[in-house]
């Protein structure tokens, strides 16, 4: 069988993250680096679901929230937002928010569900350079099938992205070439190996 898995090996979770990269969180309680427009309320609760005992929410439609994370090693980061877990209250939270992530390479849209899993909602993998970005979450709708309520909590940006973990290697045969002149061409006098 030559796609079952022989080798696994570990990928650094800093991997591609930049020498000594730290995690980042900005919270709605950080300083300076938080801010919304539209209409929004403040929730304070000492709960275990809420990040830093304080949430924000709304039910206007383009109601925004935007979070601003300075980089200072520039790598790769997965970037989350914090959602309190479950809400079965009146519709809920929003299942279609949507997430706008600054980063080196622009900027991307992405949408997700909030209160799902275990708070951290994965947004996705990007790069950053060195500097401040800008990550908004925007309310999409008025409710109804996709939830009352979007939330503003905290986000994060992981060095590494989802690059860290496992990587598998299949029982199956790999050539490879001492590619000499770097060209990533298989040039006349360059020797093939094959690796089991």
């Amino acid at each position: 069988d030559l796609s079952a898995t022989v080798y696994s090996v570990s990928v650094a979770a800093g991997g591609g993250g930049g020498g000594g990269a730290s995690t980042i969180i900005v919270d709605d309680q950080t300083a300076g680096a938080f801010s919304t427009s539209g209409t929004w309320y403040t929730y304070w609760v000492s709960h275990p679901d809420v990040y830093n005992a304080r949430l924000n929410y709304t039910m206007s439609k383009d109601a925004t929230a935007t979070w601003t994370a300075s980089v200072a090693t520039a790598g790769t980061y997965e970037v989350l937002a914090y959602s309190w877990p479950a809400l079965n209250y009146n519709g809920g939270w929003d299942r279609d928010a949507r997430y706008t992530i600054n980063h080196a390479g622009g900027s991307t849209v992405v949408a997700a569900a909030q209160g799902t899993g275990t708070g951290w909602v994965s947004l996705g993998s990007f790069d950053f350079a060195a500097g401040s970005y800008t990550i908004t979450v925007k309310r999409n709708n008025n409710g109804g099938q996709n939830g009352t309520y979007t939330n503003a909590d905290a986000i994060k940006l992981v060095p590494g992205g989802a690059g860290a973990g496992a990587a598998n290697i299949a029982q199956a045969h790999y050539f490879v070439w001492d590619d000499t002149n770097s060209d990533g061409d298989l040039d006349s006098g360059e020797d093939i190996y094959l690796v089991n």
